[in-house]
């Protein structure tokens, strides 16, 4: 029995062709005579004459028949189908090969995978890899290689630093690996997959790379500098120390930090010219990241792998094959007037989100020009045709592309086709992206790392969800956000908050009216921990209607015919801020810190004054009452070192800087753990009202592959 070709299913073999393929082949299997030979080749002619000949040792993709194709034609993808069908029909030679049990566990690529949990290509396999192959895959393991690893019947390497994946088709043979960059198979990705499948776990780290600490060093003075001197103060010398840290991380291959320091830098710049982009919550969530990022990459034994923390060692982009990419809808994400609306899609191929979007800048205040919806803002192109919008709800097929590590996919001049879904998510995703319920969505959300201190990348934490049924669909009128408790086959429950907005009020009300008037089959969006709970933010929900249409409602990008033709539902506008108890939540001391912190980082540490001391001594005093054990201790310290100052005439700001950065760090760390939504992924939040305030706000523009502050698949004015 020829074990290579009873592993290919009909997902692996849309994998080595395309789904118009195997379909047109599913059609004609019936039609077909299965022989094999003493020798292992198994020849399969059809009813039309075509005689297609599968060889031992033949990738399927490699084999041909009697008929002109020159590529996997229908007739070679319909004999293993027979083949397949011979078997289970009992007609196959009985297997003679080598069990399992026979072959040496330190033979085994997942040699240290306990037994109940290996899954994936064993024996030793690399060894017959052709040397020049071989050796290049060595080098990429030396190089730093960090893999998430979905072990299944045929498993899933996903290889961070070079954004590609590779796929086992069948298991103990590397003939049928696949990975989605255009070199030709078996490529180099091959080595650090099979490597990672020998590890336990789900995120593996071949080869912790030791970080440049020349470059941590500068991270550190220009950080140093910040709180000393201030935004505000120090000015063209610390928006100068910034870029220079930031080239000097990206250099040493530290792109989280250098992205970090960049937008730093940008920052202080937007202050300098007064710009409304800057805001002293954006510097004090900045300054704790790099911290928090410097601090893990100097420790060596730290849980976060290296890449997590410092970014991939390469930021080269990935030439990659072509493939069919699912919409599963559309994210903003703003900063100051700088926007960023994406199409999150779901390649079948790499399995992963990948993200096309466009970058746009609004007007100035001053200028008298309302802002654009977002939904206009979707209706930007990606190639002539194809807008934002419409990738995100439909189903591209593109022939070749550009992807970044982070996970934007930049078709350039490569010809796309648009078409129509049918939303059937169930056959078409796959895991870590498609989850069976709220315990797995959970598990996804358990394993991911804190923002802070996780990968910059668009795809981090986007989950797709099957729903049941719907609960508590409404509208919250002190949270102005749309929510409802999402019911999942596995008996658990998610928490669906969406946050209104007047430029995306057309999405808000096609969603209520998703979740109240029809049947909601799938929610995909961003997962989260809020407590033992667990929350998504929907970037798509496929609603299915009374006659079994389903359709796609894009929370951020839609229309509503209601806005359209009618008076919108009133929106309750929240309490009156004097009428708000403050400190109901963690999450609201921690942001409360935050934003005092960013308002100590402007005017900076040395600057500080009798007011500004008595206020950070009144912040400690209310830490304290609050029975803060963590934040209380970092904001006295804080409060010491500028209380000092009075008493101590050889008083310098150095340990006070050091202090003010430690709690950015450590509130950055608990915002990104108290919050709703990973930072990564959040969205701006907007109260209803004579004009439209942003509150929380996330960090500026964050994509993960940034060369600089806002630079993005469009050119930003």
């Amino acid at each position: 029995m020829r074990r290579d070709l009873v592993a290919l299913g009909e997902d692996e073999l849309v994998a080595l062709t395309n789904r118009g393929t195997v379909r047109r082949a599913v059609k004609e299997v019936a039609s077909v005579a299965v022989e094999e030979r003493g020798d292992g080749t198994v020849v399969a002619t059809g009813r039309d004459g075509v005689i297609a000949t599968l060889a031992p040792g033949v990738p399927v993709d490699r084999a041909r028949c009697t008929c002109a194709a020159v590529v996997l034609c229908r007739h070679v993808v319909r004999a293993v189908l027979a083949y397949r069908a011979w078997v289970d029909a009992g007609a196959a030679v009985p297997d003679a090969a080598v069990p399992d049990a026979a072959v040496p566990d330190a033979a085994r690529p997942d040699a240290a995978v306990p037994d109940a949990a290996r899954s994936g290509p064993s024996g030793d396999l690399l060894a017959a890899l052709p040397a020049r192959v071989r050796a290049a895959g060595e080098r990429l393991v030396e190089a730093g290689a960090t893999a998430t690893v979905v072990r299944s019947a045929a498993p899933v390497v996903l290889l961070h630093e070079t954004g590609t994946t590779v796929r086992f088709l069948v298991p103990d043979d590397l003939a049928h690996a696949r990975c989605d960059c255009r070199d030709a198979p078996p490529c180099a990705h091959v080595v650090p997959a099979v490597r990672a499948l020998r590890a336990a776990g789900p995120v593996v780290e071949l080869h912790r790379r030791a970080p440049d600490t020349r470059a941590l060093h500068g991270l550190d003075t220009a950080l140093a500098l910040l709180a000393e001197a201030g935004a505000a103060s120090g000015r063209d010398a610390v928006r100068a120390a910034l870029d220079a840290a930031s080239v000097a991380c990206r250099g040493a291959a530290l792109t989280w930090p250098a992205d970090v320091l960049a937008e730093l830098a940008d920052l202080c710049a937007r202050h300098a010219v007064a710009d409304s982009g800057f805001d002293p919550l954006f510097l004090a969530q900045l300054a704790g990241e790099a911290v928090l990022r410097a601090d893990t990459l100097r420790h060596v034994h730290s849980p976060v792998p290296t890449a997590f923390a410092g970014g991939w060692s390469t930021a080269a982009e990935t030439e990659v094959v072509g493939g069919r990419l699912i919409g599963l809808g559309t994210r903003v994400r703003q900063a100051g007037r700088v926007v960023d609306v994406d199409a999150l899609t779901y390649d079948a191929a790499a399995r992963r989100v990948v993200a096309l979007g466009r970058t746009s800048v609004d007007p100035a205040p001053d200028d008298g020009t309302p802002c654009p919806s977002y939904a206009d803002l979707a209706a930007a192109t990606l190639q002539k045709g194809i807008t934002v919008a419409a990738a995100g709800a439909g189903q591209l097929v593109a022939t070749g592309g550009r992807r970044t590590p982070a996970g934007r996919l930049r078709l350039g001049r490569r010809p796309a086709a648009l078409g129509p879904q049918r939303f059937d998510w169930t056959g078409a995703l796959g895991p870590p992206v498609l989850v069976e319920g709220a315990a797995e969505a959970a598990g996804v959300v358990s394993a991911t790392f804190p923002a802070p201190l996780g990968p910059r990348s668009v795809g981090t934490g986007i989950v797709v969800v099957p729903v049941l049924a719907v609960a508590d669909a409404g509208f919250d009128p002190a949270a102005q956000s749309v929510t409802a408790t999402l019911v999942t086959p596995d008996g658990g429950a998610i928490a669906l908050v969406h946050p209104y907005t007047s430029r995306a009020a057309g999405g808000a009300e096609a969603l209520l009216d998703g979740l109240t008037a029809g049947t909601v089959r799938f929610v995909a969006g961003a997962a989260s921990a809020r407590g033992s709970a667990t929350v998504v933010r929907p970037c798509g929900v496929v609603v299915e209607d009374a006659a079994g249409a389903r359709r796609l409602v894009a929370p951020w990008t839609d229309t509503s015919p209601r806005t359209a033709t009618a008076a919108p539902r009133p929106v309750p506008s929240p309490p009156p801020s004097s009428s708000r108890p403050r400190d109901l939540t963690v999450a609201d001391h921690v942001l409360d810190l935050q934003a005092e912190t960013g308002a100590l980082l402007t005017t900076g540490v040395a600057r500080a004054d009798r007011t500004v001391r008595a206020a950070w001594a009144h912040l400690a005093e209310h830490a304290d009452a609050l029975g803060s054990t963590v934040l209380a201790p970092r904001v006295e310290a804080v409060a010491a070192a500028l209380g000092a100052r009075a008493a101590d005439p050889g008083w310098t700001s150095t340990a006070a800087a050091a202090a003010l950065l430690r709690l950015a760090a450590a509130l950055e760390l608990a915002r990104a753990l108290t919050a709703t939504t990973p930072v990564a992924d959040t969205a701006p939040t907007t109260t209803s009202g004579p004009a439209d305030r942003v509150v929380a706000p996330p960090h500026p523009v964050r994509t993960g592959d940034r060369v600089g502050p806002h630079s993005g698949d469009a050119a930003t004015p």
